[in-house]
């Protein structure tokens, strides 16, 4: 989905406008700093700030990439939502923030739920991740994806995408006492592969889409278990709105690039699942990930896994054409992979995942609501070093 909104929907941009979003930006840089210290009056006030800046933006120039506007505001409605509820301790047992978190303290809004369902065969062991400070690792990453659209009047005509490889490096740059890594990632090249049954104009749209993203830093911190506590991404000065954008997606997607272990032993046989409630592009949607442990040599881990994705009646931006409203009635998606970790390291070592997905939608044109339906289908592949 994040794919085919970057492809097709390259609004026209106008210099005020262009600066009046990077002004927004660099306020809601500062609320979700001032969130993730803790600050949380603090932080909902340049939320609510940024969110006046950018309905202003909307009045006075609703013709400027809508699609980034309405992810902003949508965004911004859900963290000002978030900090004006009370604090809330974890009812009754409180196993589950232990699991999730590693410790006694309730999980924070956005965190993954994890749970162990089978503990496995014996001999079972406590795992965590032992990168040092100045271990490097390089990794690249394959994405091939098919898509198409239907709607009543327009039969639906599936569209092969070009391939997309990617190159990674990240650096663990220290390790707390407590076990919490500190690490960067550095996306090093973006690579666009046009294939035979291609069509030119949608490789060229993506290369010029994608372009602006190499070089991107991202800066982060998670714990032994994986667990993401921060992210931050190194913005190069002068970057226009629209890179902006790209880079924070791309930033979401590194941040949860990592392997999640459970809190207890396990072996071979062992089952968990890990509960998110993920937010891109504007969509809010629910993640169930469940990996099952399939052998063990040393540190590394083998697993294969499944993942469903669910959402229902939210208004996105379209993907075709930004200007109009675009009402969701329901998404689904499910992934099948299988992974190689190595405990001694941040990326995994091997890991294939192929991902179906449809989302259903009405499009109000003209007065009138539209359905139509789009389907995407996604192989990802990671090799590193």
């Amino acid at each position: 989905m994040a794919l085919a909104l970057l492809v097709m929907c390259l609004p026209a941009r106008a210099v005020e406008a262009d600066e009046w979003y990077l002004q927004v930006y660099g306020v809601i840089e500062q609320a979700d700093s001032l969130s993730t210290s803790g600050q949380t009056d603090k932080a909902k006030a340049k939320y609510v700030e940024a969110e006046k800046a950018l309905k202003e933006l909307k009045q006075n120039y609703p013709l400027w990439s809508p699609k980034l506007v309405t992810a902003r505001l949508n965004y911004l409605a859900g963290k000002i939502t978030t900090l004006s509820l009370p604090p809330q301790a974890p009812a009754g047992d409180t196993n589950d923030a232990k699991t999730a978190t590693g410790g006694s303290k309730a999980v924070g809004p956005g965190q993954p739920q994890l749970k162990l369902l089978e503990a496995g065969a014996e001999p079972r062991k406590v795992f965590r991740i032992q990168t040092k400070a100045g271990d490097t690792q390089k990794a690249t990453m394959t994405v091939k994806i098919g898509m198409g659209m239907n709607a009543p009047d327009m039969p639906g005509t599936p569209m092969k995408m070009p391939t997309m490889k990617m190159a990674l490096g990240v650096t663990t740059k220290s390790v707390e006492a407590e076990g919490d890594i500190n690490y960067e990632f550095r996306l090093e090249e973006v690579e666009v592969v046009s294939e035979p049954g291609v069509l030119s104009q949608v490789a060229d749209a993506m290369k010029e889409s994608l372009k602006g993203i190499k070089g991107l830093v991202v800066a982060g911190t998670m714990t032994d278990r994986g667990i993401s506590k921060k992210v931050e991404a190194k913005v190069p000065a002068g970057t226009d709105a629209q890179t902006r954008e790209s880079m924070e997606q791309m930033k979401q997607s590194l941040a949860n690039a990592t392997f999640l272990l459970p809190e207890e032993a396990i072996g071979v046989g062992a089952k968990w699942e890990v509960k998110e409630k993920l937010k891109e592009q504007g969509m809010t949607m629910d993640q169930v990930t469940r990996q099952e442990l399939t052998a063990i040599d040393g540190d590394a881990l083998t697993t294969k896994m499944t993942v469903t994705q669910s959402a229902a009646n939210q208004k996105i931006a379209n993907p075709l054409m930004p200007a109009l409203k675009v009402d969701m009635t329901k998404m689904t998606g499910a992934a099948t992979g299988s992974m190689l970790f190595n405990v001694g390291k941040i990326l995994p070592v091997k890991m294939t995942m192929d991902d179906h997905s449809e989302i259903n939608m009405a499009i109000n044109a003209g007065g009138k609501k539209q359905a139509m339906a789009m389907k995407t289908d996604t192989n990802v592949s990671l090799e590193s070093e």
